[in-house]
């Protein structure tokens, strides 16, 4: 077996203002129920319950990102945003997949076709981040983190160095990955085999930290990022485990 740990420890405490999620069940701050073979579950109700309107021109990873991200401002009274200077900072393993696959397929399968032009401007890398900086008034700094397994990790880091820096007032920081069409393209994009891994549910999720330097109205602190990688083999991991 072969262990590599790294840390990195923040030069501060950082705080969280807010914490929020919606999971394969696709039920905001709750772990609704729900099975692989049924994925994906559609995002309409989800979609109503957290804009309370439908989001045209939007895939499931816009829409994904979207709610998980408003799920948690909502939790934070209106006030308390007012007149501060936010920060998104998007992260995710696998990207907008949804849209980025069709276009593709379009435009070189089928020999220089003319994709939809939902499509086309939906399968820019930020473009899920602006939609949710439309959405709610962000003016300020608008990133999408991609670094595969590490893309949140990296996006904390990127939130930390603009709020020590004094750019922004609070920092939206999120991961999210979508359930692609069929459980073996998932795995196969994702890289799990047999031989590499355990044969994990598949689901999606789109979780959210709301970060700050305020710490009278903090829920907790984030402390230090630290990476655990480990290589075992998978007769070695315990049936126990059930995860």
């Amino acid at each position: 077996m072969y262990s590599f740990v790294d840390k990195n420890i923040f030069n501060s405490p950082m705080p969280v203002i807010m914490a929020s999620y919606i999971g394969p069940g696709l039920a905001p701050n709750h772990d609704a129920p729900w099975e692989e073979e049924k994925l994906p579950l559609n995002t309409d109700e989800l979609v109503a319950e957290i804009m309370g309107q439908p989001m045209r021109r939007a895939g499931r990873f816009i829409k994904m990102v979207c709610c998980g991200a408003l799920a948690c401002l909502k939790k934070v009274p209106p006030d308390y945003l007012k007149e501060k200077k936010i920060g998104i900072f998007l992260s995710t393993g696998l990207g907008n997949g949804d849209e980025i696959l069709p276009f593709i397929t379009q435009v070189f399968k089928h020999e220089g076709g003319f994709p939809s032009p939902n499509q086309f401007a939906n399968s820019v890398s930020n473009a899920a981040a602006f939609f949710l900086a439309r959405l709610c008034e962000v003016k300020g700094v608008v990133l999408t983190i991609s670094e595969e397994e590490l893309s949140f990790e990296s996006a904390l880091w990127l939130a930390q160095s603009y709020l020590e820096n004094g750019e922004i007032d609070l920092a939206l920081v999120g991961g999210c990955d979508v359930f692609t069409p069929t459980i073996e393209e998932c795995r196969e994009r994702m890289n799990l085999t047999p031989n590499n891994s355990r044969l994990l549910p598949i689901g999606e999720s789109s979780s959210w930290l709301l970060l700050g330097r305020d710490k009278e109205e903090k829920i907790g602190d984030i402390l230090a990022v630290q990476f655990d990688a480990e290589l075992v083999r998978p007769k070695e991991f315990s049936i126990s485990e059930n995860i």
